[in-house]
């Protein structure tokens, strides 16, 4: 983590330590970035002054430059381990039971519909990449975001992930566009990630039975729900809000049920 040239950050073992080693100046730190995303087919500019991209190695990097970052240009790279974890791995960390384990095995097969709330750094991608263990290998998985982060190990998978616009500003295709498309390529479950505002689908285009992960959506209630409560059943997914919205989410949840009496 860069936060000015002079002030470096590392995490090890769930902790920021500060780094000895540092930038000469702020146009060295312009230059790396620069040399980071030129060949991922990313800019950063004045005209365009935050990027977010995947390294080869499958690593994070998101980068902001002034004016927008007022201590001059932040890079942020973000590593994840390259050992796949499973349910087992959770158990042994004390993170969650076997019964517990047994019932989201269950709630994945059964194809219920799950949302996992967390703040940044939560876990929530882990979490989901544990759970997606649990697919059937004779299920066709398309997995949609904007920067890929899940680690599917089943042998049907098709990964997609969106494009921002170029220098003119145009080509962008968004993750609804995606997710449209992915309808016509008869999908078992549906792995949408890093789905923000209108990044979600609405119940006229989600018809698809299986599985739907929506990461960090700020207006979840008014696209996702509607499209479960269309029998869609599988719907899957994870937001970054807290836990009181995590209950209007549930009370939206409810009132898609029939009225009684």
């Amino acid at each position: 983590m860069v936060n000015a040239f002079d002030d470096i950050y590392i995490e090890k073992n769930g902790k920021l330590l500060r780094s000895d080693i540092a930038f000469s100046s702020d146009a060295a730190v312009m230059s790396a970035i620069e040399r980071i995303v030129s060949p991922l087919g990313r800019r950063i500019d004045e005209s365009s002054p935050m990027v977010d991209a995947r390294l080869p190695d499958g690593s994070r990097v998101n980068a902001i430059i002034p004016p927008l970052a007022l201590r001059g240009p932040t890079l942020t790279i973000r590593k994840f381990s390259k050992k796949k974890l499973t349910a087992e791995d959770l158990i042994n960390f004390g993170t969650i039971n076997q019964p517990m384990a047994t019932f989201l095995q269950m709630a994945v097969e059964q194809h219920c519909n799950i949302i996992i709330s967390g703040g940044t750094g939560s876990g929530k991608t882990t979490l989901l990449n544990i759970m997606s263990n649990f697919i059937p290998e004779t299920e066709r998985i398309i997995t949609v975001e904007d920067a890929a982060e899940l680690k599917l190990v089943q042998p049907h998978v098709v990964s997609l992930e969106s494009r921002p616009a170029n220098l003119e500003g145009k080509g962008a295709i968004p993750i609804r566009d995606l997710v449209r498309n992915c309808l016509r390529m008869r999908p078992d479950r549906i792995v949408v990630g890093e789905c923000r505002g209108t990044g979600y689908v609405n119940r006229d285009e989600y018809r698809t039975r299986r599985i739907v992960n929506h990461s960090a959506c700020q207006y979840p209630q008014r696209r996702y729900f509607p499209a479960r409560s269309d029998g869609n059943d599988g719907g899957y997914g994870f937001t970054r809000q807290g836990y009181s919205r995590a209950n209007r989410l549930g009370g939206t949840c409810d009132s898609t049920a029939e009225p009684s009496g």
